[in-house]
């Protein structure tokens, strides 16, 4: 049996002994994507030797002083904002419809980072546009950093959806993206807010798959389960 010590208020996770190194990443892994508070201010891409270390006794999971600058933001006013103008209305469309909107007022897209990736040797790893900590720090953020931070909001009030990844295709070439899925009425719809909040407007809302791929959008394999897929598009 793995025993976790995790307390709210710290940023070190501490494992016993006898964990495997292939066990710790799998717990790693679990806290990143299965619990939003972590999974939206952390993305996964880190490098896995600087987010756990074994110290001799036991392996410990721990986040480094630039998460932990930053890990108290969940609070932050801009989310409290979202959630209060939402909160009060009575149809999850609305609220969907709300928070999409609220986002596109206060991101802005972060073209600096986005020339930067398209550089051969650049390293995003740590780029705050990529994660929901970039539009709580500066509004600053690219695809996954509006994607994240949709969902983010979205749980707080209590609204499925999920991070999907694949590619759009951007005068005749072919580039990594992020948007949503989100479930309404038990279906799920395609939502692209970063898209939207650069000149696409509301092309991108509340859409099919279908809808998605004839229109630049390319799914990962991984959202492609027919569990997830989203057969129409929506009609009030």
């Amino acid at each position: 049996m793995l025993l976790i010590f995790f307390a709210p208020d710290k940023i070190n996770i501490t494992l016993l002994d006898s964990c495997s190194e292939v066990e710790v990443y799998l717990i790693y892994n679990f806290l990143l994507k299965e619990d939003y508070s972590w999974s939206g201010l952390f993305d996964s891409f880190y490098d896995i030797s600087s987010v756990y270390s074994y110290t001799g006794t036991g392996w410990i999971i721990h986040f480094s002083e630039y998460f932990e600058e930053h890990w108290r933001l969940s609070e932050d006013e801009r989310a409290k904002e979202a959630v209060e103008i939402s909160k009060e209305l009575d149809s999850l469309y609305e609220k969907v419809n709300k928070v999409h909107d609220y986002i596109c007022r206060k991101a802005t897209y972060d073209y600096n980072e986005y020339n930067g990736m398209m550089k051969d040797d650049y390293d995003y790893k740590y780029a705050d546009a990529h994660e929901v900590v970039g539009f709580l720090l500066d509004g600053k953020i690219v695809c996954d950093g509006y994607a994240y931070t949709y969902q983010w909001l979205l749980d707080y009030l209590g609204i499925e959806s999920i991070v999907v990844y694949g590619t759009s295709t951007i005068n005749g070439s072919k580039e990594g993206h992020a948007w949503n899925k989100v479930r309404l009425d038990n279906k799920w719809y395609n939502i692209d807010v970063c898209w939207a909040d650069t000149g696409e407007g509301r092309q991108y809302f509340l859409k099919s798959d279908d809808y998605f791929e004839s229109h630049y959008h390319i799914f990962e394999e991984d959202f492609l389960l027919p569990n997830l897929r989203a057969e129409s598009n929506y009609t009030k």
